[in-house]
């Protein structure tokens, strides 16, 4: 394989407007590091376009959410797996992707590191035999679809390893 044999794959050959916008699209908005998390109830969870991060009791269990917001109609849920050498909670796997994709990011970290913070592993979403987490994240789901006016159709989750079985 040499790339001179695929002048479509040389850095040379891609207009200089769209490489100025891959890189643009390279260097995402980070302000939302710097908000403090709105901390509600479910019943008062509320999307808003100015506040990015939330922390959502939903049956006692604090689900610590990322909101991107692009006005469109389709809404990408980002899970996260775990395997970090060192766990810091919350941990927003694949926010970056906001600049690559057409839609509102919802990123939702796993709540069982807050009960477990020396657990560094993958917790899979699980929650306890009586309180299932993955229903209780599928509830914060539907809650901002429907705020957001999204279909089923329109929502896609992304996620790797415990993320990817959540």
């Amino acid at each position: 394989f040499h790339f001179k044999d695929f002048p479509c794959l040389v850095s040379s050959t891609v207009p200089a407007d769209a490489a100025a916008e891959m890189a643009q699209r390279r260097k995402p908005n980070v302000d939302w590091m710097k908000q403090d998390p709105v901390s509600c109830d479910f019943d008062a969870f509320t999307l808003n376009p100015t506040q990015n991060r939330y922390v959502v009791m939903h049956q006692d269990v604090p689900f610590e959410c990322l909101y991107l917001p692009d006005g469109s109609k389709k809404l990408y849920v980002m899970l996260c797996g775990g395997g970090a050498k060192t766990r810091r909670y919350p941990r927003f796997l694949r926010w970056k992707y906001q600049n690559f994709l057409q839609g509102n990011v919802l990123c939702i970290d796993d709540p069982m590191y807050h009960f477990h913070p020396e657990f560094v592993r993958v917790m899979w979403y699980y929650g306890t035999k009586d309180k299932p987490f993955l229903h209780l994240l599928l509830d914060i789901v539907k809650k901002a679809m429907a705020q957001l006016g999204i279909k089923a159709t329109d929502v896609t989750f992304v996620g790797s390893s415990g993320g990817g079985y959540a």
